[in-house]
């Protein structure tokens, strides 16, 4: 029983011994480890990795400083991630304090040299504009446009007539040419118009033309009426023709004739569509062709508008007379008659009776004719 315990003793004791050498080779192990920290010093383009022992700090102989990679170095900083192939960088430079528990990669970070240009600007001739100075591809900022009495501003051009905008990237000193455009007084715009005729009626003259003659104007002109029922105009070519069926249109209308540019000058005229045409005679009223008689050897008819008269034997007669000379007369009325000059006929006659024609026209052809027997002797 004694040599079973003493057995055991012997195996534990083996075991601990065991034991207590894999810990002291993992202590060992773990407090002699190396991390790699890998100095990028021209954006990966040259780079230089050293060892670090764990929980150690960057040997000092290690650090590269302003003295090594010059005058335009800031500071190390850590990467401490890639985004699109770009590594993100830490805040703050690198704490060469920090002791080293992983492998890090520090990059080097330089003052960037920002080149200049002057912009120079030649406004030929219009107000002046000062130069300006920008970081060498920096997006131009133009200053205010100069102005130049008599010309518009067109913008301004390089040496080689390319126009230069806002916001262009130029790449050296470079001198803008300013380009004008002379101002051309605008020449005012005139616009008339005439008729071919300023009267109209269904039962007489049924079309007239508007006519527009326009200077420094471009586009076609226009054509309307200030009212339709009595007639209608073409738009496009000013014809004017009476509508078949005029409403309310029998005691006339002063109607406006408009021919209108595209700009919207405009010229006007003015066209009648006449009152229907009216004799009066003897007290009774015609609007037609018809007979009448009359026992005066003269007579008196009255038109309800000023009218061209023409009177003459209705019939030719079988003996000789006079009657007073009317025809072509512009008036609202008319007198006339005949008067026997000899009998040719042979007796005593008490009585003649003789047919006369009178006849009225409007301006715009509207016609009467009004046969009256009249009693001479």
């Amino acid at each position: 029983m004694a040599k079973i315990d003493k057995d055991k003793k012997k195996i534990i004791t083996i075991i601990f011994g065991i034991l207590l050498i894999i810990i002291i080779v993992f202590l060992l192990w773990f407090f002699n480890r190396k991390f790699d920290v890998t100095f990028d010093f021209n954006n990966g383009d040259k780079e230089e990795t050293i060892k670090v022992k764990y929980h150690q700090n960057i040997n000092e102989k290690d650090i590269k400083v302003q003295e090594d990679l010059g005058e335009s170095f800031i500071a190390w900083y850590e990467v401490i991630g890639i985004k699109e192939k770009e590594d993100i960088l830490s805040d703050k430079p690198f704490d060469f304090n920090t002791k080293i528990n992983k492998n890090i990669r520090l990059k080097a970070l330089y003052e960037t040299k920002v080149e200049k240009i002057t912009i120079t600007f030649d406004s030929k001739g219009g107000s002046s504009v000062a130069p300006i100075t920008i970081n060498k591809g920096e997006e131009l900022i133009l200053p205010k446009n100069p102005t130049y009495a008599g010309y518009t501003f067109k913008g301004w051009y390089d040496i080689n007539e390319t126009p230069i905008h806002n916001n262009a990237l130029l790449e050296e000193n470079t001198t803008l040419y300013a380009k004008w455009e002379k101002i051309v007084p605008k020449k005012e715009e005139k616009i008339s118009l005439s008729l071919s005729r300023n009267t109209l009626h269904v039962n007489g003259i049924k079309k007239a033309t508007a006519t527009a003659k326009v200077k420094n104007s471009s586009g076609k002109v226009t054509y309307s009426l200030s009212n339709t029922n009595c007639m209608t105009i073409n738009k496009n070519t000013g014809d004017i023709s009476v509508s078949s069926n005029p409403k309310n249109c029998s005691n006339g209308a002063t109607i406006k004739v408009t021919a209108k540019t595209p700009s919207g000058k405009s010229a006007t005229a003015t066209i009648y569509y006449e009152k229907d045409l009216a004799l009066t005679y003897d007290g009774k009223t015609y609007t037609k062709d018809d007979k009448a008689s009359g026992k005066n050897s003269t007579f008196t008819v009255k038109a309800n508008q000023n009218v061209s008269w023409n009177i003459d034997a209705a019939v030719k007669p079988s003996y000789r007379y006079t009657y007073k000379d009317y025809k072509n007369k512009t008036a609202t009325s008319v007198t006339g008659g005949y008067t026997i000059d000899s009998i040719v006929e042979s007796g005593a006659i008490s009585k003649i009776t003789t047919d006369v024609k009178v006849t009225a026209t409007t301006k715009a052809k509207q016609k009467i004719s009004l046969i009256i027997k009249q009693y001479v002797a």
